[in-house]
Parts: C-alpha cells; structure tokens; sequence
C-alpha cells in the first residue's frame, strides 16, 4: 500500500483530544494534575542532588580538602540556582491560558497573532493533517498542516509557517550522532527543508513522500521555489536560502 506524506486528523480523534482547538489543549495540558506532579517530581530530584552536593562540600572541608569542597559547594549552588529557574519557569507555564500560548507561538513564530488564530480556526474547522514524511508520524514531535499553515515543534516550543510566506523548499541533508563504544558515528539522512524570511525547518523524509510534500507546497504558493533535483548538503542549503532571502 502506497504511504501518504500526511494523515488526516479525523473529527473524532479532534473532539478527543482537541475539542476546543490546539491552543486550548496546550492550556489543558500543561496545567493538569498529572503535569504538575511531573515538575514536583522533577523539582525533589533536582533538589536531592543540590543537597548531595552541599553534603560533600561540607564533608571535604572538615576533611581539610578546601579546594574540593569549594568546587563541591559551587556545583550545589549552581544546582539551586537551575532549580529555581526550572521551578518558575515550570509554574509560568502551567499558568499559561490559550491566549498565553497563541501570543507565545506568534513571538516564536515571528508572525501576527492573526496568523495563529487563523491557524487554530482551520485546525477545528477544515481538514488538517499530521505530516508523515517519513512514512509515520513522530510521537515526540508535531507536524501539523492545515490548508495554510505548517506547524512543527514540541508541545513546549512550536513555529506556524504561514505557506504563503515560504520562500523556498526543497532536498537536503540532516546529520544523527551516535557513539558505539568509544567511537562516534555520523549518519546523513534525506531531509526536506523550507523557510521563510526569518524562520527555516528541515525534517527526515522520504523521496518519494519528500517529493509530494513540495508539489503539495508549489500547488499552493506557486511563487515558492522548489528544489527537487537531487540531495543538497547543508551547506549548499544554506547559501541557497541566503540568496532567495536575499532577493526576496
């Protein structure tokens, strides 16, 4: 069976998991019982290793180990200076309402408010759709298209690209780290990338779903430029994004 480079987000799974819109849900989300038990647990642990440093640094001094337990003492600071900023910025996000979170994806997004409205409007009211551009989609991240916009991100951090302002599109490459034993490995995998004037994203695809994704793009916003010729390294990528923003 052919693999689709999208999946429509049905009306039933919406009125699930979505009933009042993206935003809502990010409001809802964040603020439940079950997240905010997260971040306690996130916090005690945090503090658990702050206090074992505090412990150490106070075992070295009596030891007469002074550097040691200087070093011991900052790294138990520093320890509780992240927990801090974790705990407020945990507690400002829980508060967040929808409206927090539509101004907070337009300054990420760099793009009115409107633009973000518009976004959550065809998400509840038309047809949308996860992209699956690899052949299935990504659990720990969104990739969202409507009739005019893609967001992509996290739950926490997510970008709307208006198609309308997409510059261009096309092939290129992303690079995975990994280590077996003690050496590093690189792997280069197809990516599709696109950007406007301020923001770009490139994802892992497929050829053939990569392929359909950037007419479905060209079918839109005819203005967009495609590159579909062949696998561009990044840095070829980068200083063609460079000369069509450039002359945009």
């Amino acid at each position: 069976m052919k693999r689709e480079y999208r999946q429509i987000i049905t009306d039933e799974y919406k009125s699930k998991r979505y009933p009042n819109g993206f935003f809502a849900y990010l409001e809802a989300k964040n603020s439940s019982i079950g997240a905010k038990i997260g971040a306690y647990i996130l916090l005690i642990l945090l503090g658990f290793v702050m206090n074992v440093g505090f412990w150490i640094a106070a075992l070295l001094f009596l030891s007469t180990l002074v550097t040691a337990g200087i070093v011991s003492l900052i790294i138990g600071i520093g320890w509780l200076v992240l927990m801090i900023l974790l705990f407020r910025l945990l507690l400002k996000r829980s508060s967040r309402t929808r409206e927090d979170w539509i101004k907070y994806a337009a300054e990420n997004s760099e793009c009115p408010e409107s633009d973000i409205r518009e976004f959550d409007e065809q998400f509840q009211s038309s047809d949308c759709y996860f992209l699956t551009l690899t052949g299935k989609a990504k659990k720990d991240m969104n990739y969202i298209l409507t009739d005019d916009y893609i967001l992509v991100g996290t739950n926490a951090m997510m970008v709307v690209y208006p198609i309308r302002n997409i510059l261009g599109a096309g092939f290129t490459n992303s690079t995975d780290v990994y280590s077996i034993g003690n050496k590093v490995h690189y792997s280069n995998n197809l990516a599709v990338g696109f950007f406007t004037k301020n923001k770009w994203y490139s994802t892992d695809c497929r050829s053939d779903l990569g392929k359909d994704f950037l007419t479905m793009l060209k079918e839109k916003n005819p203005n967009i430029e495609i590159w579909d010729q062949g696998q561009m390294k990044e840095k070829e990528f980068d200083a063609w994004m460079k000369e069509l923003r450039s002359n945009s």
